[in-house]
C-alpha cells in the first residue's frame, strides 16, 4: 500500500521576501526606538540621593574650613570629599579616577537597587565594614540602608589610601560624626580598626598611627584592633557583629573599599565581584581569609562596592565627572528597553505574511470545480 501523507504548501517567494523584509525591519526598529522606562521606586531613590548630596555639601565644608587647600587637579569638581595624595594617616595607594567617580550622589540609588535585590527590608540587620578609602560611597551606604529602614551594624578601618578621607582631623569617623550631628544619618560606627597592612597600619610612622587614634577618641568610638594578626582580627569583627545582632539573623553583608579584614586581600578581590554577590562556591570562598567571605559562607548576600568605574559603566553613571551630577541620572531611575509590544507585531506580521502567501497559492493550485 502506498504511504499516505500530508506535505503543506510552500509558501511563494513574494511571501518568504515580505516576511523577511517585515521581521528584519521590526528588529531594527526596536532596536533603534527604545523606551525611556521610569525604574521601580524612583523618587524613592531620588530623594536618597539629595541627602547623599547633602552629605557631600556637609564633608565639603568641614574640609574648605580645616583645610588644607583643595588641590583642583584633584579634586576639580571642588567637592572637598576627595583627600590628598600623601599624608601621615594614608595606607596604601589608591586609584583617583576611581575617587572622583564615586563622589556621585546617585550611588545611593544604585545601592538601594543592590540591597532590595539582596531583599532587604525593614528592621533586616545588615553587616557592614567601611574604610576612609571612599567617604563618598560611605556616606551613600548609611544612607540606602536608612532609607529602606534597615539596620546596619558597622565597623571601620579609621585610615585611608590615597585621595580617601585621609586628611589629619577629618578621617571618615569624623565626617561620620558630622553627618550624624546634622541629621543626615543616623548610624554610626559601633568600633574601628587602624586598618592599612593587616589590620594594623603597618608601615605607617608612629605620628599617623597616632592620629588615627586621636580620632577614635574624639568621636567617641571604641579601639577594636588589639588583635595579634589578620584571623584574630576576623574573629574579633565577627563577634562584635554577632553580639550586636542579639541573637537576630544579619541578613547580608557589605564592603566598601579594600579593607584587608573585610575583603580578603588578594584572594577576596579576586573571588569578590563589584556589586551583588549571592551563592558563591563554598569551596571558593573558604579560602578566602576576610569577613565578607564568613558570611558568604553562611550563605547570606554579600554586596562589594569596589572597581568603582566599573559599577558606574554598569549602571550608565559617568566617569570622571566633568560637572556635578545632577540627582537622578543613571539607569536606577529610567533606563531604555525594548518596545515589547512592536517585537510581537514585528513577528506576528511575519507570521501572516508566511501565512498569506500558502493560502494563495493554495488556492492557485486548487483544480477547478
Amino acid at each position: 500500500m502506498k504511504p499516505l501523507y500530508w506535505r503543506g504548501r510552500r509558501p511563494p517567494l513574494w511571501s518568504l521576501l515580505a516576511a523577511a523584509a517585515w521581521t528584519v525591519g521590526g528588529t531594527v526598529l526596536v532596536e533603534r526606538w527604545p523606551a525611556l522606562t521610569d525604574q521601580p521606586h524612583a523618587e524613592e531613590k531620588r530623594a536618597l540621593a539629595q541627602k547623599t548630596a547633602e552629605a557631600f555639601e556637609i564633608i565639603g565644608a568641614a574640609r574648605k574650613a580645616q583645610g588644607p587647600a583643595i588641590d583642583p587637579r584633584i579634586d576639580p569638581l571642588d567637592t572637598g570629599v576627595i583627600g590628598l595624595p600623601i599624608s601621615p594617616v594614608t595606607s596604601n595607594s589608591g586609584h583617583l579616577p576611581a575617587k572622583q567617580t564615586s563622589v556621585n550622589p546617585n550611588f545611593a540609588a544604585l545601592i538601594y537597587d543592590l540591597l532590595r535585590a539582596a531583599e532587604i527590608g525593614p528592621g533586616d540587620l545588615v553587616a557592614v565594614g567601611v574604610s576612609g578609602s571612599f567617604p563618598a560611597l560611605n556616606a551613600a551606604t548609611y544612607v540606602a540602608l536608612e532609607g529602606l529602614e534597615a539596620k546596619p551594624l558597622i565597623i571601620a578601618s579609621a585610615s585611608a589610601s590615597e585621595f580617601g578621607a585621609n586628611v589629619p582631623g577629618l578621617l571618615w569617623i569624623d565626617m561620620e560624626r558630622r553627618l550624624a550631628e546634622a541629621g543626615v544619618i543616623s548610624s554610626r560606627a559601633m568600633g574601628a580598626s587602624l586598618g592599612g597592612t593587616d589590620d594594623q597600619a603597618l608601615g605607617m610612622s608612629d605620628e599617623g598611627r597616632a592620629l588615627l587614634m586621636a580620632s577614635m577618641n574624639r568621636n567617641g568610638v571604641p579601639f577594636i584592633g588589639e588583635q595579634a594578626d589578620v584571623e584574630a582580627a576576623i574573629e574579633r569583627r565577627m563577634a562584635l557583629y554577632r553580639e550586636a545582632a542579639k541573637g537576630a539573623p544579619i541578613k547580608a553583608y557589605i564592603n566598601v573599599g579594600g579593607s584587608t579584614v573585610s575583603l580578603g586581600g588578594t584572594e577576596g578581590r579576586k573571588l569578590f565581584k563589584p556589586g551583588l554577590s549571592t551563592d558563591l562556591p563554598k569551596q571558593d570562598v573558604a579560602a578566602v581569609p576576610g569577613v565578607m567571605a564568613r558570611f558568604a559562607a553562611e550563605g547570606r548576600p554579600v554586596i562589594h562596592l569596589a572597581h568603582v568605574e566599573d559599577l558606574a559603566r554598569k549602571y550608565g553613571l559617568p566617569i570622571k565627572p566633568a560637572v556635578a551630577p545632577a540627582v537622578g541620572e543613571g539607569q536606577m531611575y529610567a533606563r531604555y528597553e525594548p518596545r515589547r509590544w512592536l517585537a510581537i507585531l514585528g513577528l506576528l506580521g511575519g507570521a501572516l505574511l508566511l501565512i498569506l502567501g500558502a493560502n494563495r497559492r493554495a488556492a492557485a493550485d486548487r483544480p477547478p470545480q
